[in-house]
């Protein structure tokens, strides 16, 4: 087509026929189908010694997705739309910036095709779809109407008397159809200026969401029509999504057999394990790669959070899990300093959390958020939280207010991410309503930066202890002697929760000391400057276990100075190396030496 109209050729000059085969206008070639008619072309060129060579070329004519077969370009008459004067609105609003397209990268793709639009084709040889509003009269006159009744009419009109009509074959191109949706799903009159409350309520939308790569063929689509017929833009903002890949970041298709059944995934994982996979890899404009562990590992957390909710469960009275979030807030801000220090951390911390999330869902961020949503259930809330309201439900006066007043409050931020676990969740603890339709959490309960970072002490005090079990194998069932050096306002922050420590910990006998220990049997770490820990473990330690670990050390120390050895006794090494480099091999040798001889004797204790 391109090439014809560069040349001048005639448009009409049509050698294959609908059929596939020849036509009249190939003279002896008629009726052969194109295969046949090539090889014939060939032998005629032959014939005729007009054939100079025949070589192999890589051609790129494409190929039927469904039959398979060699696709051939025909010319023939469509139905267009005249995009001109309309794509004149749609710019002229654009630079008025009447409508966003977010990510505001996607403005480059909008204008790349707003400013080169050509003529709409909208007609498809299909068998579905809607077919085209148009119908011939016996001399191939043209009526287009919005029924046959009307098309009927004016034909009667034209001809003066009754003549049959014949509607056009082809439908509406898909693109048009869907252009249509802002309008047909709004009761709008296409005729009638006066237009219906639904229509006049909801139009413009607020905001459009759909994929990145139909920019062209939907978004600006509805924007032409439009401002064409409302002279307003359908939508004040355009959301652009990823498109959904495999996991090597293939584009998923049939030929390809790299697609995912979302109802498999439901039916391994929950529906909203997939959701959330989903959901949290949302990076406005960014594809997806789409890994099957990552929806296993959503099932895992999900199943943390419905546990944990388990537990809170039967933990709250009717009367608490009944009471208004709004009472319960009030209450809470009236007695806040007669709050527990974990209370009022995690009071903050759910604060902050409701902060950075409403900011992220306002900025149509919904992956940004999802990390600290995470973080915040499973370490905050159940790893430290819970533990804590376990040991202190018995004395805090507001601990079940406190935590029904997070959770009901969290399952809120969770909400749009799982849906239907979150539902199910809010309605065994017993809250009112249905979270759907619940407001979304304004939590007035002003931030503690103070008490968090406060609190971060002491959650890596916590982490130390425990690593220093974990090093020492001592059994989960056994309790440990705890001492914690600290100073100054470290100490202050830390007598006001050892007890809560100790508990976490199993720490039996613990106290805060202000200078450190000096038995040599005590494992320690240090925190910070100025907090160091030391954890007596003389009967909490698997013995059997804590000798098996003692002479893989003596093991692979003595190698360490076997090596060291070996390179301390090269005379090329000694007398060629820097002395420093020398001095600094002896000195790691006599360390080694020193932790061999340390080892040995602990490990002699236990054998005795």
């Amino acid at each position: 087509f391109e090439v014809a109209k560069r040349h001048d050729l005639p448009l009409d000059n049509i050698v294959i026929s609908k059929d596939g085969k020849m036509t009249a206008r190939t003279g002896i070639f008629e009726g052969q189908d194109y295969h046949t008619a090539r090889s014939n072309v060939v032998e005629l060129l032959k014939a005729k010694w007009n054939l100079i060579k025949v070589e192999d070329h890589t051609s790129k004519v494409g190929y039927c997705e469904r039959s398979g077969c060699k696709i051939e370009t025909i010319v023939s008459t469509q139905w267009f739309v005249s995009v001109e004067s309309m794509a004149k609105k749609v710019i002229k609003w654009y630079k008025n910036k009447d409508f966003e397209i977010i990510p505001k990268r996607f403005n480059k793709t909008f204008e790349d095709w707003i400013f080169n639009l050509r003529d709409w084709c909208i007609s498809r040889q299909l068998l579905w779809g809607h077919q085209i509003p148009v119908w011939y009269g016996p001399d191939e006159k043209v009526f287009c109407a919005e029924n046959i009744a009307d098309a009927q009419k004016q034909a009667n009109e034209f001809y003066g008397k009754q003549v049959e009509l014949t509607q056009d074959a082809d439908v509406l191109d898909t693109w048009f159809s869907s252009g249509l949706w802002p309008f047909s799903i709004l009761d709008f009159d296409m005729w009638d200026g006066d237009q219906s409350e639904m229509f006049k309520k909801f139009y413009p939308a607020s905001v459009l969401e759909t994929g990145h790569d139909i920019i062209f063929f939907w978004v600006i689509r509805m924007m032409l029509f439009g401002y064409e017929f409302t002279d307003q833009t359908p939508f004040e903002t355009i959301y652009l999504h990823w498109m959904v890949k495999d996991k090597h970041g293939a584009k998923m298709s049939k030929s390809k057999w790299n697609g995912i059944d979302p109802l498999d995934m439901i039916e391994k994982y929950g529906t909203d394990a997939l959701r959330l996979t989903l959901s949290i890899w949302n990076t406005p404009g960014n594809d997806l790669k789409f890994d099957e562990s990552n929806v296993e590992n959503n099932m895992l957390f999900v199943n943390k959070l419905w546990n944990a909710s388990r537990f809170v469960s039967v933990n709250l009275s009717q009367e608490v899990s009944s009471m208004s979030l709004d009472d319960i807030q009030w209450e809470l801000k009236d007695n806040y300093w007669d709050l527990l220090f974990h209370e009022k951390w995690i009071l903050s911390r759910i604060k902050h959390l409701n902060d950075i999330s409403t900011q992220s869902m306002d900025n149509y961020n919904f992956s940004e958020i999802w990390e600290e949503l995470q973080t915040f259930t499973k370490n905050e809330f159940c790893d430290y939280y819970i533990e804590e309201f376990k040991l202190t439900k018995h004395k805090s006066k507001y601990g079940e207010k406190v935590i029904t007043f997070v959770l009901n409050n969290l399952l809120r931020l969770w909400h749009p991410y799982m849906p239907f676990v979150t539902e199910e969740i809010y309605s065994k603890l017993g809250f009112s309503g249905d979270l759907i339709i619940a407001s979304w959490p304004n939590i007035s309960i002003p931030r503690n930066e103070q008490i968090e970072k406060d609190k971060k002490l002491i959650i890596d005090i916590i982490k130390e202890i425990r690593s220093l079990r974990a090093d020492n194998n001592i059994m989960p069932n056994k309790t440990i002697g705890l001492q914690v050096y600290a100073k100054n306002k470290n100490a202050e922050v830390i007598d006001e929760v050892l007890e809560l420590i100790a508990g976490i910990v199993k720490a039996e006998k613990f106290e805060l000391v202000d200078k450190k220990p000096k038995d040599d049997n005590l494992a320690y770490g240090i925190i910070k400057a100025g907090v160091e820990v030391f954890i007596d473990t003389a009967n909490a330690l698997d013995i059997g276990k804590e000798i098996e670990r003692l002479n893989e050390q003596i093991s692979d120390t003595k190698q360490y100075i076997a090596i060291l050895d070996k390179k301390l006794l090269n005379e090329a090494f000694v007398s060629k190396a820097p002395e420093k480099l020398v001095r600094a091999e002896m000195e790691k040798k006599e360390q080694a030496k020193q932790k061999l001889q340390k080892l040995e004797e602990k490990i002699s204790k236990f054998q005795k």
